[in-house]
């Protein structure tokens, strides 16, 4: 979920920033890895949380500017340029804000396309439903067009033997016209069995 993910993410800034605190702060090359959780908030995470992560990530980054452990003697003195020090916290906060909206850009066209692509699987499944049940359909007009032919057939017998009496002539053609109107729907059914 976005809580658990924050929260995992969350103590993973801290994890870094204990780490740096205790190696040479913001001097440290590896300084740079505290920009990766809230970089992979901003593209799958939603806007809140990243922007609590984001601040978070940048407070780190100030206070390891000013207090952290200092780096073994000749490490610790490569950088006496106090214009060269400062630079280097505020090339990571400018790095984080742009790889952030780079991330988040491309997180919500990801979105997009996810759902783009769910919806056309949507369609597509309605499609493969609706070309099974007309299969079925033409499958069961063809099988009942035998039957239906075979009551047609009786019925005109029926009708010839029974052709002086009116009430049985009048049911038979009841059940003639019920068994055209039979195999009128099955023809149509077996030329469009979609519709």
């Amino acid at each position: 979920s976005n809580r658990s993910a924050f929260n995992f993410l969350l103590i993973d800034i801290i994890q870094l920033a204990a780490l740096l605190y205790l190696s040479g702060g913001i001097l440290n090359p590896f300084a740079i890895f505290l920009l990766i959780p809230s970089v992979f908030a901003s593209s799958s995470l939603d806007i809140k949380t990243n922007i609590i992560l984001i601040g978070f990530t940048i407070l780190c980054i100030i206070l390891l500017t000013f207090h952290h452990e200092h780096l073994p003697a000749p490490l610790d003195q490569s950088i006496t340029n106090i214009y060269i020090y400062y630079s280097i916290p505020l090339a990571l906060i400018i790095a984080l804000l742009f790889l952030n909206y780079f991330a988040l850009s491309f997180g919500k066209e990801s979105n997009l396309r996810k759902e783009a692509l769910d919806k056309i699987q949507e369609e597509i499944s309605k499609e493969h439903e609706l070309i099974s049940l007309g299969g079925q359909a033409a499958a069961a007009a063809h099988s009942l067009g035998t039957p239906l032919s075979t009551i047609k057939i009786i019925s005109q017998e029926l009708f010839g033997q029974f052709k002086n009496d009116k009430d049985v002539k009048k049911d038979i053609d009841l059940l003639v016209s019920q068994v055209d109107r039979c195999n009128e729907i099955l023809k149509r059914l077996t030329l469009n069995p979609i519709v």
